[in-house]
């Protein structure tokens, strides 16, 4: 099945199948469609009873009409509409590695792709007649330059809540830039006619999106390597940090850490990391390599300029009525990389204000706020922050602080990395941050709640919260 995400050299005709791998970025109105209908032949000898599911246009073969102009209730029934767009900043060597595997798949086919014999079966109508007289010449090609397709779900009882990362597999329609026969009735607004339609046949929640645990999660469960690994990843850390081995450890619990409950306004298992004392070049060297081990690293320079200048929270525009995505509408298990070394002194606009308790927000409660115009909606994210910082972050609500070691070189130098051991890294963070499951014993509350009371009982906890952070990194 093509995937519209990695490039191909072929057209994709309507009809056919593929896969797309996305992010659920906007939701639509459910919509009314004709389950099924009748044709029948100009001379009233030959009837045929058509599906109208997976698709968006009715289609009459020449020579028959419709039936029933206006069918009854019962033929109609509904359908969820996502608009969905590629996983925003997935770094470069996840795109390369599903990119690697598509034209692997590509080379195993039995009979090329360009096989005219193929192709015609692709092309077949339902009366068996080719449509050679429409060429579509959109298809992955096409999907080069739309990041966005229109999905429609049918009779699931899952609820598909936004960011969510999924991979849909459905049927291929774009209707933008084909003439409409004229016994054809095209089930959708103008607004949907810009994108692609892919009519979901099933699909799938994606817990990650690192392709290498595909390939190697049967070999990784019981890999003995992974002490070996953990230990390789901090040296590398170190020479990141000129040996400020604290740091290094409290960098790796950040990376690997996730939301694992929520009660109230608190979401527990969150470590949010500011590092002070680190110069703009070092600052970039780490974004660098962090985006070489991770599957999703974005970054994002604060500056009062960009904070009075800058939309972060997403709204809703009311002349399309669709949502206006921003920077800051991740799916889970993003890394948020915010830069402030080229911090200044400056007067904040009230815009700067609003973002500021914007990003408070996502730090303390995983929350992000919405705009509607007329009300507000918060949408709960889960969204590792480190903030790189000269001095101490202007940020409230970080869980941890701390300051890098004063060191006479200026620029750390980190060594060449082999594909292999990178790999290996990949492999390593991505299953101890979002696949081992942890077993508790029976007698683990019980010990927690007596070391709580001896913690403040000789007064080395101050409130609960503290006591929670220490919960997240033990």
């Amino acid at each position: 099945i093509p995937s519209l995400n990695e490039s191909h050299d072929r057209s994709l005709p309507n009809g056919c199948l593929v896969r797309y791998r996305c992010m659920i970025q906007d939701m639509g109105e459910d919509e009314i469609y004709c389950n099924d209908y009748t044709v029948r032949s100009n001379d009233g000898v030959d009837q045929i009873e058509k599906l109208g599911k997976y698709r968006d246009i009715l289609v009459c073969p020449p020579g028959y009409q419709f039936v029933d102009v206006e069918p009854n209730r019962e033929k109609f029934a509904s359908r969820q509409l996502y608009y969905c767009t590629s996983i925003p900043n997935e770094t470069e060597w996840v795109k390369y590695a599903y990119n690697n595997q598509s034209k692997n798949e590509n080379d195993r086919q039995k009979r090329p792709s360009d096989d005219p014999l193929l192709q015609e079966k692709r092309v077949k109508n339902d009366c068996g007649e080719s449509r050679s007289s429409m060429t579509i010449q959109n298809g992955t090609e096409n999907a080069k330059q739309n990041d966005s397709y229109v999905v429609k779900v049918y009779d699931t009882s899952d609820d598909l809540l936004l960011n969510t990362i999924i991979e849909f597999i459905g049927v291929y329609y774009d209707c933008s830039d084909q003439e409409t026969e004229m016994n054809e009735e095209v089930n959708m607004d103008d607004d949907q006619q810009k994108y692609p339609q892919i009519h979901c046949i099933q699909f799938k929640k994606l817990q990650h999106n690192n392709p290498l645990i595909d390939q190697q999660y049967g070999l990784i469960s019981s890999s003995p390597s992974f002490v070996e690994t953990r230990s390789y990843l901090l040296s590398l850390f170190s020479q990141l940090f000129f040996n400020d081995t604290l740091l290094c450890e409290y960098l790796l619990l950040h990376i690997i850490s996730h939301v694992y409950v929520r009660e109230g306004l608190c979401s527990y298992g969150k470590l949010s990391l500011n590092i002070s004392n680190i110069t703009h070049e070092q600052q970039c060297l780490i974004t660098e390599f962090l985006k070489q081990i991770l599957p999703l690293c974005t970054s994002f320079q604060l500056t009062c300029e960009t904070l009075n200048t800058t939309q972060m929270m997403p709204n809703k525009n009311l002349t399309t009525n669709r949502l206006q995505s921003t920077k800051f509408q991740l799916p889970k298990y993003t890394q948020l990389i915010l830069d402030e070394t080229l911090m200044e002194c400056g007067q904040l606009t009230p815009l700067g204000c609003t973002n500021i308790q914007l990003l408070s927000n996502i730090l303390k409660q995983q929350k992000l706020k919405y705009e509607f115009h007329i009300y507000q909606l918060e949408y709960e994210c889960d969204v590792k922050t480190l903030i790189l910082s000269q001095t101490k972050s202007i940020l409230p609500s970080i869980d941890v602080h701390i300051k890098q070691e004063k060191h006479s070189q200026q620029t750390p130098v980190l060594q060449s990395i082999p594909e292999e051991k990178l790999n290996e890294i990949r492999l390593y963070l991505t299953y101890t941050s979002h696949l081992i499951q942890f077993e508790q014993r029976d007698d683990t509350s019980t010990n927690i709640q007596n070391d709580f009371v001896n913690m403040r009982k000789q007064k080395l906890l101050t409130n609960l919260d503290d006591f929670h952070l220490l919960l997240v990194i033990a």
